[in-house]
């Protein structure tokens, strides 16, 4: 009977043990896995992030702008028989590129927010949330990239 009760603590102590070895291999927080130069190196991008992104909230108002305008027929205001106006397909180009463009520009002022209000509460899941918009926004312009290189590509071809 004794044995058995030297095997129960024995057990006991190894679970202890464990448990103790569990809670001193916990991940430190978050103040400790950024430090402060770093930190500060986050918050200065995420204010450069903050602006490109007004930036470009300012182009794609500016190409709605021009969608709208483009509509407009501008010969009367000249005074000649020239036609200034783009017409219906110069909207639809404007329309698409204000669109595309809106989604990085929206991702970089997600990623500009979050990340920036991770760092000034040492909130660990904002970070990470921050960091997962901009995996986004980098995807986003890589494909956007390869889309455009293919564009040129063909453009070349067909010159």
């Amino acid at each position: 009977m004794r044995g058995k009760v030297t095997q129960s603590q024995n057990s006991t102590k190894t679970k202890s043990h464990q448990m103790e070895t569990i809670e001193n291999n916990q991940q430190p927080d978050n103040s400790n896995i950024i430090n402060s130069e770093a930190k500060d190196y986050l918050l200065q991008a995420c204010k450069l992030g903050n602006i490109l992104a007004i930036v470009g909230y300012i182009v794609v108002a500016l190409l709605v702008l021009m969608a709208v305008t483009s509509l407009n027929d501008f010969s009367r205001y000249s005074g000649t028989d020239v036609e200034f106006s783009i017409g219906d397909s110069g909207f639809i180009y404007f329309i698409i590129a204000a669109v595309v463009f809106l989604f990085p520009v929206s991702y970089l002022h997600q990623f500009s927010i979050q990340m920036k209000k991770g760092l000034i509460s040492n909130d660990e899941e904002k970070i990470t949330f921050g960091f997962k918009i901009l995996k986004y926004f980098f995807k986003l312009m890589g494909v956007f990239i390869i889309v455009l290189i293919f564009i040129y590509i063909m453009v070349l071809i067909a010159l």
